[in-house]
C-alpha cells in the first residue's frame, strides 16, 4: 500500500452528535474522527457505549443531529432515501453478528439479493461477469461451488460465515464493517476466519472496521479504537451513568 493511501481519508467526523427522544437523550458526541484507506480498525466497547449508533451513522441507516460525516467524501445526510440506499449497496458492505442470511434461500440467491440492491443483476453481461465473481470468492473462502445451490439453513455456522462475508463483498465495497462476526465461533474457527477475512480485505484494499469485544484479537489490527476515548458520553455509560445504544 503506497503512502498516499495510507493518507487518504474515507470517513471523516466533526463534532458528530446523534440523540434520541427527540434531543433528549443524546448517546453519541464525536469531536474528531478519521479512518484512512485501506485501514484495519478494531472498534470496541461495552454494551451500551455507541457502537451501534456508530455503525449506523457510517452505513447511512440514521443521520447526525449536527457536525459533520463524511464517507468517502460524501455528506451522506445530502442524499435522498433512494441515493443513500444505493450508496450504501454499492460502497460499504456489512458483515452482521447474526449473519442475517435468509434461510430459506441458497446460496447464490442470498448473494445475487445484495448484487440486487446495489443495481448490478440487470443486464446479461453483468450477471454472467457476477456470477464468475461470486464462484471465485466461494473458492477463495475454501468453500464447494456446489454450495451455491444449497439451501443457507442447510449449512454449518462456519459455512454461514464464510457465505456472508462473500455477500458483503461482492458489490467490491471501498469500506467493511463487521460487527461482531467472531461471537459465535470456537478458537480455531475464530482464527479461521479472520485469516479469510484478511486476505480478503488486503487484495481488494477495502478498509475494514471490526466491532468486538475480544481483546484477543487486537493485535492483529493496526488501529485500535475504544468506544470510551472516541464517544465523549461513552464514559457516563461505562459507568452506569447513561444507557448508550
Amino acid at each position: 500500500m503506497s503512502n498516499s493511501a495510507k493518507l487518504e481519508e474515507i470517513i471523516q467526523f466533526s463534532n458528530v452528535r446523534f440523540s434520541y427522544d427527540r434531543g433528549q437523550t443524546l448517546v453519541l458526541d464525536i469531536p474528531k474522527w478519521q479512518v484512512h484507506r485501506g485501514q484495519h480498525t478494531f472498534i470496541s466497547g461495552v454494551s451500551g457505549s455507541g457502537k451501534s449508533t456508530l455503525l449506523n451513522l457510517l452505513s447511512g441507516i440514521t443521520a447526525p443531529d449536527s457536525g459533520e460525516l463524511l464517507v468517502l467524501g460524501q455528506r451522506l445526510n445530502d442524499l435522498s432515501a433512494r441515493a443513500l440506499d444505493r450508496f450504501r449497496a454499492q460502497k460499504v458492505g456489512v458483515i452482521f453478528q447474526q449473519l442475517n442470511l435468509i434461510p430459506y434461500l441458497s446460496v447464490l440467491d442470498n448473494i445475487l439479493l445484495a448484487a440486487y440492491f446495489a443495481n448490478k443483476t440487470q443486464k446479461s453481461k453483468l450477471k454472467t461477469d457476477l456470477q464468475h465473481k461470486i464462484q471465485q470468492l466461494i473458492e477463495k473462502l475454501n468453500l464447494p461451488i456446489s454450495i451455491l445451490s444449497r439451501q443457507a439453513s442447510e449449512l454449518s455456522v462456519g459455512q454461514q460465515q464464510r457465505v456472508a462475508i462473500v455477500r458483503a463483498m461482492i458489490n467490491e465495497p471501498e469500506i467493511l464493517i463487521a460487527d461482531e462476526p467472531t461471537s459465535a465461533l470456537d478458537q480455531q474457527s475464530k482464527s479461521a476466519f479472520l485469516k479469510l477475512l484478511f486476505e480478503l480485505v488486503k487484495t481488494t484494499n477495502c478498509t475494514l472496521l471490526f466491532v468486538s469485544h475480544d481483546q484477543s484479537l487486537v493485535e492483529q489490527f493496526d488501529s485500535v479504537v475504544e468506544m470510551s476515548t472516541l464517544n465523549q458520553i461513552a464514559e457516563q455509560a461505562e459507568n452506569g451513568a447513561l444507557n448508550v445504544y
